[in-house]
C-alpha cells in the first residue's frame, strides 16, 4: 500500500453498526481457497480495492480485511501484500510494515519505478537517442544552441546543458561528445601565481 490511513477502522467494526458493515465487506471479496488470492470486486483505485466504511469514507479494502482479522489497527504502518497483487484482501497475504518495508519490498520484487533516470530513462525526457545525435552532430559542426534546438523538441537552454556536460553526459560522450574545460586555465592559475607576476 502506497500511503498510510487517515480513517480510523477499528471503531466502526467495534460498533453497534459493524456487522452490517463487516457483511457488506465480505460481499465484495471473492473468498477462495486459504492460500489463494481473494480479490477484491467492487471499485478500485490504483489498482487497490475501495470499501465505503460510511457515507463519503471510503478505505482501502486490504487494510480493512487485515485489520477485521487481528482487531488491531496501525495508523502509521502500510499494508504490504506478499502476494503482490493490490486488490487481494486475502489476510494471510497481508502483513503490517513501514514505509522502510515497503519501499524494500518494491526494490525486492521490482516494482520500484524510481530506477536509472538518466537521459531517455526519464519519463520526462523530451529527447530520445536520435535526438540527442542530432544536437551531437550540430555541437560537432559548431553550431549555436539556438540553431540546434530549432528542429527539436527542447529549447536552447537544453542544448547548453548537453554542450557542458550538465545532463545527458554518459550517452553524449557514447557519440563522441566530451564538454570543453572552458575555465580551466584560469583555474589553474592560483593567486600565488598571479602575485609572484607583479599583478
Amino acid at each position: 500500500m502506497a500511503a498510510t490511513a487517515t480513517i480510523r477502522i477499528l471503531p466502526q467494526i467495534q460498533s453497534p453498526r459493524g456487522a452490517g458493515i463487516i457483511e457488506r465487506f465480505h460481499s465484495h471479496v471473492d473468498r477462495r481457497g486459504p492460500d489463494e488470492c481473494w480479490p477484491w470486486t467492487a471499485s478500485c483505485k490504483e489498482g487497490y480495492g475501495r470499501f465505503k466504511i460510511c457515507s463519503y469514507e471510503a478505505v482501502v479494502a486490504s487494510r480493512f480485511a487485515l485489520v477485521l482479522a487481528e482487531r488491531v489497527e496501525h495508523m502509521d504502518l502500510h499494508v504490504l501484500h506478499s502476494c503482490d497483487n493490490p486488490p487481494c484482501c486475502n489476510p494471510a497475504h497481508l502483513r503490517w510494515g513501514t514505509p522502510a518495508d515497503n519501499a524494500a519490498d518494491k526494490v525486492e520484487r521490482d516494482r520500484w519505478r524510481g530506477g536509472d533516470q538518466a537521459g531517455a530513462s526519464n519519463g520526462a525526457a523530451k529527447l530520445d537517442q536520435d535526438g540527442l545525435a542530432k544536437v551531437i552532430a550540430g555541437l560537432k559542426r559548431g553550431l549555436n544552441n539556438k540553431q540546434i534546438a530549432r528542429d527539436l523538441p527542447i529549447g536552447h537552454a537544453m542544448v547548453s546543458k548537453i554542450r557542458l556536460g550538465h545532463m545527458w553526459k554518459q550517452e553524449a560522450a557514447a557519440l563522441g561528445w566530451v564538454p570543453a574545460q572552458r575555465y580551466s586555465s584560469i583555474r589553474a592559475t592560483r593567486p600565488a601565481d598571479l602575485m609572484g607576476r607583479g599583478m
